[in-house]
């Protein structure tokens, strides 16, 4: 009786796991990020199995001779290690900015999510859990409270002639946009290619920007 008990407890415990992980996964897919429920909730329900086999998996072997120096919990410290090369592949670099890593960062504690419920330790697990989640939909760039930044990279195309640069110029000011960094090139059509760090404190009506780059007479191709 006691060992089904045992069991149920740790049926629980990776239970529990698996819905933590759901509900940290269920905010980056709401992103449209790389890694969703199905990955974070694996991520969580292996982390939580791993902890369960090493806390209790090898209890039986400690009292045999020679094994007294044995150390089972390497098995759950190398879930922490473990779990980096899946962050790695979430954390990319487009265009001279580095990408996935709050999602990266997710997963790993995620992992830490598993461990405690595997642990046994269910409060510290729910409240990790909506700690990460708070993190990820409060402490955001869209929240105007936080005044970060927003940062991308404009790429466009246009007449090589000063009244196209002052016109580029002109409009990027009505935007309050600033450039941190420009980059241009000379095409064979008589056009230039001009690629800039470009930063702004206040959200941008992209709708609104389309709209200008596409009536501008100097622009004929843009991206960002």
């Amino acid at each position: 009786m006691r060992f089904v008990i045992l069991q149920l407890i740790f049926f629980l415990r990776m239970f529990l796991a698996c819905i933590c992980g759901a509900v940290i996964g269920y905010e980056r897919k709401n992103r449209g990020k790389g890694a969703g429920i199905r990955t974070h909730t694996i991520v969580s329900l292996a982390a939580a199995l791993m902890m369960i086999v090493s806390k209790y998996g090898f209890a039986d072997l400690l009292d045999f001779p020679g094994v007294r120096g044995a150390d089972p919990s390497r098995i759950a410290a190398q879930v922490v290690s473990g779990v980096g090369f899946l962050g790695a592949g979430m954390i990319y670099f487009n265009r001279h900015l580095v990408k996935g890593l709050t999602t990266a960062a997710g997963i790993w504690a995620t992992a830490g999510v598993g461990l405690a419920m595997g642990a046994g330790l269910y409060y510290v697990g729910i409240f990790a859990t909506v700690v990460v989640v708070f993190c990820q939909i409060f402490l955001h760039k869209n929240y105007k409270f936080l005044h970060m930044p927003s940062e991308e990279i404009l790429s466009v195309t246009l007449e090589d002639s000063e009244e196209a640069m002052d016109f580029l110029n002109n409009m990027l000011a009505e935007y309050n946009i600033v450039i941190g960094g420009m980059k241009c090139r000379k095409k064979e059509s008589g056009l230039i290619e001009v690629e800039m760090d470009i930063s702004t404190d206040t959200d941008i009506a992209y709708g609104d920007l389309l709209k200008t780059f596409k009536d501008a007479p100097y622009i004929h191709s843009f991206s960002i």
